[in-house]
């Protein structure tokens, strides 16, 4: 019986390997077209996605909808991890053949040169990377395992309280050097259970959690507005439009999509001014605001919009960088083989055991500054992704390698977090996405396997802490 039930399964997994790498094979193909060639593999992204999730995923999952599993990493991962990646890329390319936003006309359209044939070779590369991180979720893929534990009826009572002892917990273990990096990881954590908490206030009418979940995201939102980065919006916005689609889908999708919008219009350059008058002029916050309102809505200048693009083309498409690291390595400097790995491994010392231990962010700038992505004596932080660690371990092999592990810890770690802490909504959403938030777009391998090592003791602690004071019990216990 066992064997007739994992069949099936087995045989769906096997007919997903050679359909999610057509697009880099079609794409190899036909190369002496670079434009069709580069158009294909990115095209190709999202075949891979439609393959995976509706041919792959949804006959795995015996009739639970794909809405009821969208932060899952074949989902949610994929989307936001590939779509950085590989859909992104497009603006770089578009503006590469002369399609400058909407207001100007084609200059060069589909002239093929030297690097026209680069950015398709590194598009090649992408797509490539992700049907290896798509393939790796596959093999470990289980989306209807049984929770071994689950939490106390009443848990919902309890979130407030629970929000506020993360919130403090992140807060102590800052103030000690060698625990700050889980006291990092409990801040994801605080907001994914905020999107929980926001949802349940809504679906099961409990107004004390609507509140206190969306007061803490809209501070999280202030946060990130005056801070002058971008990354903390998109995510609160990504996380919220995520926790509440399945219940909420035209809603969501509604008022997310003008929202998202907008903030790829107009947040380049309110944070362009926050940096400036903050960072530089190191001017008052209120008056470097005044400044970014000013600049947003009394500029007749297109500033707005050519910030806005040079956003979409330049930060938010990052194969203007890979084309240079493509370019550099093996031409210039040999792969790096397991130089990178073990540069990651001494990462995980921490520093209070190894205190002469090397900056790992200045350690792995180095080859950012070898490639000649940025200068030295530039203050911004171009650190590589991890496919391009991949690439310059040791090229296509690398790149296999690298992503398909990449796609077997994602779906792993999330598998494990649902086991343990009772499910989906609070094992996957809260725990897997809240403490291992940096996996959906990724980094350099010395901060991913940080993240993943330290994020799984993490979450064996609270989980025994959990199991010990009753509040998870397990599943085969009588209610």
């Amino acid at each position: 019986m066992v064997v007739d039930h994992l069949h099936p399964r087995l045989a769906i997994k096997r007919m997903a390997l050679l359909p999610i790498f057509a697009p880099w094979l079609l794409s190899s193909i036909i190369s002496y077209n670079p434009v069709l060639s580069y158009f294909c593999a990115w095209l190709g992204s999202f075949f891979i996605f439609y393959y995976s999730t509706k041919k792959v995923l949804r006959p795995l999952s015996s009739g639970v909808p794909l809405k009821l599993q969208v932060m899952r990493p074949l989902i949610l991962i994929q989307i936001i991890f590939t779509g950085l990646m590989c859909i992104s890329a497009i603006f770089f390319f578009l503006d590469h053949l002369g399609f400058y936003f909407w207001s100007r006309l084609p200059r060069a359209a589909f002239q093929a040169n030297t690097f026209t044939y680069q950015l398709a070779y590194c598009q090649r590369l992408y797509v490539f990377a992700h049907a290896a991180l798509v393939f790796g979720m596959i093999i470990c893929l289980r989306p209807e395992q049984r929770p071994v534990f689950r939490w106390q009826p009443d848990v919902s009572n309890h979130l407030v309280a629970i929000l506020c002892i993360v919130l403090l917990s992140s807060y102590g273990l800052s103030k000690f050097s060698a625990l700050a990096q889980f006291a990092v990881l409990l801040l994801p954590v605080a907001r994914t259970l905020s999107a929980i908490m926001v949802l349940w206030g809504l679906t099961q009418n409990k107004p004390q959690l609507l509140l206190a979940g969306s007061t803490f995201l809209c501070y999280q939102v202030f946060q990130s507005a005056q801070s002058g980065y971008k990354e903390g919006l998109f995510v609160t916005l990504i996380l919220l439009a995520a926790v509440l689609y399945p219940r909420y889908k035209h809603l969501v999708i509604n008022l997310g999509t003008p929202c998202l919008l907008l903030l790829l219009y107009f947040l380049p350059t309110w944070n362009n001014t926050i940096r400036n008058a903050t960072w530089i002029d190191e001017l008052p916050l209120e008056q470097a605001t005044e400044q970014a309102y000013d600049q947003l809505f009394s500029s007749n200048d297109g500033t707005v919009k050519q910030n806005s693009w040079a956003f979409l083309t330049n930060r938010f498409s990052e194969i203007s960088m890979f084309s240079k690291y493509v370019e550099h390595v093996p031409a210039n400097r040999s792969y790096y083989g397991t130089e990178i790995l073990q540069d990651a491994m001494l990462a995980l010392i921490p520093r209070a055991l190894w205190p002469a231990k090397p900056n790992t962010e200045a350690a792995s700038m180095t080859r950012v500054y070898e490639a000649g992505v940025i200068s030295e004596h530039s203050d911004a932080s171009a650190k590589t992704r991890t496919v391009v660690d991949g690439y310059l371990s040791a090229g296509y092999a690398g790149v296999f390698l690298t992503m398909l592990c990449y796609g077997l810890v994602c779906q792993s770690l999330c598998n494990l977090a649902e086991r343990l802490f009772g499910g989906y909504e609070v094992g996957c959403i809260v725990i897997f996405n809240g403490m291992f938030q940096q996996l959906w777009r990724g980094n350099n391998l010395e901060f991913i396997i940080n993240n993943v090592v330290y994020g799984y003791i993490l979450m064996m602690i609270v989980f025994n802490m959990l199991k010990h004071i009753g509040v998870l019990r397990p599943s085969d216990v009588d209610q």
